[in-house]
């Protein structure tokens, strides 16, 4: 099972602020549109390969800072992935979690965060 299937035509990246400071709590800070074929495409293979999550994990830096990265399709609906920032770096479709929390996810973070700045 992959985490984002091939062949999405634009992807949207809205990035979240986390728990700090609190009159600032999760608002939007950044939202992008990505239609570029090739950039799309390269950030679906590196989620798909992003290592799965350990079934029992404990993450007491993650205040919650995300991005939720969209993936629009023509004919398909769209797939949101919620991408945690920090902590353990979680990221889910919502069927499927896997952890950024690896060099390969290192690498996707510092993307993410420079397209969505």
């Amino acid at each position: 099972m992959v985490l984002v299937p091939d062949g999405a035509r634009s992807l949207r990246l809205c990035r979240y602020q986390g728990l700090n400071p609190a009159a600032s709590e999760f608002r939007l800070t950044d939202a992008r549109l990505i239609t570029a074929r090739a950039t799309i495409a390269r950030l679906t293979h590196e989620f798909d390969l992003l290592p799965a999550l350990a079934a029992v994990t404990n993450c007491p830096f993650d205040d919650g800072s995300a991005i939720i990265a969209i993936f629009s399709y023509p004919q398909e609906p769209s797939v949101p992935l919620k991408v945690g920032l920090n902590g353990c770096r979680v990221v889910s479709n919502g069927s499927l979690t896997r952890t950024a929390s690896s060099p390969i996810g290192a690498k996707l973070l510092r993307e993410l965060t420079r397209l969505a700045p």
